[in-house]
């Protein structure tokens, strides 16, 4: 018959397509993708799309999907970005007066 991944029977391009298509990276209620965006069963294919949301946002998805994206390409690249919890945070004085 075809090819078997994660007990789907895939004869063709197409029903991969078709798959992708209407699951997201989604297969039998499991995500297709790990947290570093490599996609369980086939070794060296990463997805980095609106794909791998749990749930898709109800606004736009391009910011996220931006930030999915490099996300990502640091993941790839091995590059650590500290989180600056020192950084002062500058309040305007008049907040609670000054017209918005």
């Amino acid at each position: 018959m075809g090819d078997q991944l994660s007990g789907f029977v895939v004869a063709s391009d197409d029903d991969i397509i078709a798959g992708a298509r209407s699951a997201g990276c989604v297969l039998a209620d499991r995500p297709c993708a790990d947290a570093g965006c490599r996609v369980i069963g086939i070794e060296g294919l990463r997805v980095v799309d609106v794909s791998l949301m749990p749930e898709v946002v109800s606004g736009n998805t391009n910011a996220p999907t931006i930030m999915i994206a490099e996300k990502a390409a640091d993941m790839m690249a091995g590059v650590t970005r500290p989180v600056r919890a020192d950084v002062a945070v500058w309040i305007d004085p008049r907040w609670e007066t000054a017209r918005r």
